[in-house]
């Protein structure tokens, strides 16, 4: 099990970022790959973007916000609907260290 990435220098963190634009399995494979126990939701599959460090903690898979909602949206719920659902069932949801991370990505 890799949960912690090696940046000892410059050429390493442009490797190991290569690794997910090269990867030619699954995304959720490949979380697993730096973290066996990340917790990966199957239904928001579309909206796995990567992963996330931080100092001291396991990897955990990194999910868009915005693409989590028009998921739910698109299975039938109106957006506040939508919203309430996710920041009580998924948001909400603490499952330990492995738990994700969802991002919402600035636009202009």
């Amino acid at each position: 099990m890799n949960t912690s990435i090696s940046h000892n220098s410059m050429e390493g963190i442009e490797m190991e970022h290569d690794d997910i634009r090269n990867y030619e399995g699954r995304i959720q494979d490949w979380v697993a790959q730096h973290n066996e126990d990340a917790i990966i939701y199957p239904d928001m599959d579309e909206a796995l973007i990567g992963v996330c460090e931080q100092f001291g903690r396991p990897i955990v898979a990194a999910y868009d916000f915005n693409k989590c909602i028009s998921i739910l949206m698109e299975q039938g719920m109106e957006q506040e609907e939508a919203l309430e659902y996710f920041y009580f069932n998924t948001l909400g949801l603490w499952a330990g260290e492995s738990t994700p991370v969802f991002i919402t990505l600035y636009e202009e």
